[in-house]
């Protein structure tokens, strides 16, 4: 083995059952998935409106679109991490007998091949990435819900009303918003809102969005002119 790829095993079984999978799909359509990563200038976001626009222009199904663009990002990003060579990999590949027919291994090796200055500007977004990282905690998932919560004329008093002549009475009820945040260190920020602060942290980061679109078209016409 010449890359550390397979020596130290950068990525699962499935991953190769994939590279299998999309040498079979349509060349086309692999052309199209590939373009549309060389024409990246940002991290990819594989959301669904992404997917849904390749799916359209390669006239492939979402689940196919989905198993291409994630298997070439995780070789892109695994080549990025090992610092390993196309070629190299393209020859380990080879050498496992991934490929049982040569046209499966001869697909694989064009669209590698395709990928080479993909892979450079990858190296660029990874990082961006380390970078965008450094410093403060990162966000890496949340969850927020709706809650509603009752407001009692009285509330129990322990040792000083007695609980078994206890009857709540509902005035009325307080709706809130709970929000946990988790970070890239596993703790977990939790904290809930009612309607008027919720309004206000939402206008707060409408605006900063607004700021960082901003900041970002001015890079990018900074970079357009080197």
């Amino acid at each position: 083995m010449k890359t550390k790829l397979f020596k130290e095993a950068y990525f699962s079984d499935n991953v190769e059952k994939n590279i299998v999978k999309i040498s079979s799909f349509d060349k086309k359509s692999v052309q199209i998935m590939i373009n549309w990563f060389r024409e990246l200038r940002v991290y990819p976001r594989f959301d669904s409106n992404e997917i849904e626009l390749l799916a359209k222009r390669t006239n492939e199904s979402a689940k196919v679109v989905i198993t291409t663009v994630k298997t070439i990002h995780t070789l892109l990003c695994s080549l990025c991490e090992t610092d390993d060579n196309i070629d190299d990999l393209i020859d380990d590949v080879k050498e496992l007998g991934v490929f049982t027919d040569k046209g499966g291994f001869q697909s694989f090796s064009w669209m590698m091949s395709e990928l080479w200055d993909v892979k450079i500007n990858y190296s660029v977004f990874r990082k961006i990435r380390q970078a965008e990282r450094l410093g403060l905690n990162t966000l890496s998932g949340g969850s927020m819900s709706v809650a509603i919560k009752p407001v009692f004329k009285k509330r129990f008093e322990y040792g000083i009303d007695d609980i078994l002549n206890y009857e709540p009475e509902i005035l009325s009820y307080a709706p809130v918003v709970m929000i946990q945040l988790s970070k890239n260190d596993n703790d977990k920020y939790e904290f809930q809102m009612n309607s008027d602060n919720f309004d206000r942290f939402l206008s707060d980061l409408i605006s900063v969005q607004a700021e960082l679109k901003q900041v970002e078209n001015n890079l990018n016409q900074l970079n357009s002119l080197k």
